[in-house]
């Protein structure tokens, strides 16, 4: 491959292609695109991307796609370097990286230090033979990225007794990779470390979920509820535990447990009962029983558009309820769409 720097390189040769080009007839371009691309493949140059960040590679790439579109062009440039048909975003993407470390240059954009990290990892991805060239060409790339791996960083954290990171947040998709054994990125002796330095920091990162979790979350709330203490948070693991099993709506509802729960903390169902299935039909047929018009879907007023949304959800989705269905009908018979209307009054055809 030829140690030029990717943008000045591919802006020489569209300006080249832009000059010949000028004046000529359609197929008198097609050809001196073709020329210029094929001496490209000969050369063993990178192919240019229509979808990357340079623009100057970006229009090159745009050319070349129009080109690739006759056969009588593409098998030519295909047989002169088969190595552009051949895994082509990854392999353009080795090639930018294999560029920058012979210029000489630093990893600056995020895209290339993706790129160093996705290929120089072990893992799916791994490419041991890149890695052992970037070793050569660019040994400090390894050593700034040894120093910001977020392993290190982590690791700080859990001496310092400093809390969980965020959900959703960077460090915490890294905590999850590297403590999941399924995770190709899962580091066996990074785990026994940062478990070892302080457990309550993992948390149950990476725990497979023992088959007696429902007992052991439905004693632990008991227990609290029994002692007086106040309602887990429903985003903490417990109350969304809670709110699982005292919610008729949901797959592992406990009809003893909320029992349980309601006559030892009965302040505790008000807030679980908010957002069921069962509390939010009670509302729309009090709605309903008011007299008031049948919601409709409005962007001014949200609560009108909340009670529509389910009203919808309840009559014509899959969550159709026949029970809330008939006892909307024996009150507001007009709230019901005109399929369930015909239904009615067929049933009342007689035989």
């Amino acid at each position: 491959m030829n140690a030029k720097s990717i943008s000045p390189y591919y802006l020489e040769i569209y300006k080249e292609i832009q000059r010949s080009s000028k004046g000529q007839s359609i197929n008198e371009k097609k050809r001196i695109r073709f020329e210029r691309f094929l001496k490209m493949a000969r050369n063993g140059d990178s192919r240019p991307r229509s979808n990357c960040s340079d623009v100057n590679e970006r229009k090159l790439g745009n050319i070349l796609v129009g080109i690739l579109k006759y056969p009588e062009f593409r098998d030519k440039i295909e047989e002169a370097n088969p190595y552009w048909f051949a895994e082509n975003i990854s392999q353009a993407a080795k090639d930018s990286l294999v560029y920058l470390a012979m210029d000489g240059k630093d990893l600056t954009t995020d895209l290339d230090r993706r790129s160093f990290r996705r290929y120089t990892t072990p893992g799916k991805h791994y490419d041991e033979y890149l890695t052992n060239h970037l070793m050569t060409l660019a040994p400090k790339w390894f050593e700034s990225v040894k120093k910001q791996d977020n392993r290190t960083i982590l690791l700080e954290m859990a001496r310092s007794g400093a809390s969980t990171p965020k959900r959703k947040s960077s460090l915490h998709a890294s905590l999850t990779r590297y403590l999941n054994p399924r995770s190709p990125f899962y580091d066996k002796e990074f785990a026994k470390q940062i478990k070892k330095i302080n457990p309550q920091f993992v948390g149950r990162i990476g725990q497979k979920s023992s088959p007696d979790r429902k007992l052991q979350n439905q004693t632990e709330l008991l227990s609290m509820a029994s002692e007086g203490k106040p309602k887990p948070h429903f985003k903490s693991p417990l109350g969304i535990a809670l709110n699982n099993y005292m919610s008729k709506g949901s797959r592992v509802f406990d009809k003893d447990f909320r029992e349980k729960i309601q006559s030892l903390r009965p302040d505790w169902i008000g807030v679980c009962y908010r957002y069921s299935k069962e509390h939010r039909q009670e509302e729309l047929l009090k709605l309903a029983a008011s007299g008031a018009p049948k919601p409709k879907n409005s962007k001014s007023d949200v609560e009108e558009n909340k009670m529509a949304k389910r009203l919808y959800q309840y009559l014509r989705a899959k969550s159709f309820d026949q029970e809330f269905c008939d006892r909307l009908r024996a009150i507001r018979p007009d709230w019901l769409p005109d399929s369930l209307k015909e239904t009615k009054q067929e049933e009342k055809i007689p035989a």
